[in-house]
């Protein structure tokens, strides 16, 4: 049986993964939508993107990775501007990342002075 905090991961894991399958579905669509309310084909977005029809095929089917800069070009070629947009989910956990401790300037400086006279 496995234990608590080892369930744990896993439910964390899969949570993360989907997540991030929301977010490609959600930006899948709305380039498709857009793709759409323009009135073109993929192959007329491949042909003005300087791709193949099926590089963008696989785009919108989920095959490739849509990168920033992939969306900013789709964007550009249906006479778009892409943003960004985070908003609070209140249904997704808070993940804090310890900091390491603040150092005070005058010890960073400290350092530098006992670099430069053991040179």
């Amino acid at each position: 049986m496995e234990s608590n905090e080892h369930l744990t991961e896993h439910v964390d894991e899969f949570e993360r993964l989907l997540r991030q399958e929301k977010l490609i579905l959600a930006v899948t669509d709305t380039l498709t939508q857009s793709l759409q309310e323009a009135g073109m084909t993929k192959a007329e977005l491949a042909k003005r993107l300087g791709r193949s029809p099926g590089f963008v095929s696989q785009l919108f089917g989920g095959g490739r990775n849509l990168t920033l800069r992939t969306i900013a070009d789709i964007a550009a070629a249906l006479s778009l501007r892409p943003t960004f947009t985070l908003i609070h989910d209140l249904t997704v956990p808070v993940y804090r990342v310890p900091l390491r401790e603040a150092v005070p300037a005058e010890s960073l400086q400290d350092d530098k002075e006992r670099k430069d006279s053991s040179c």
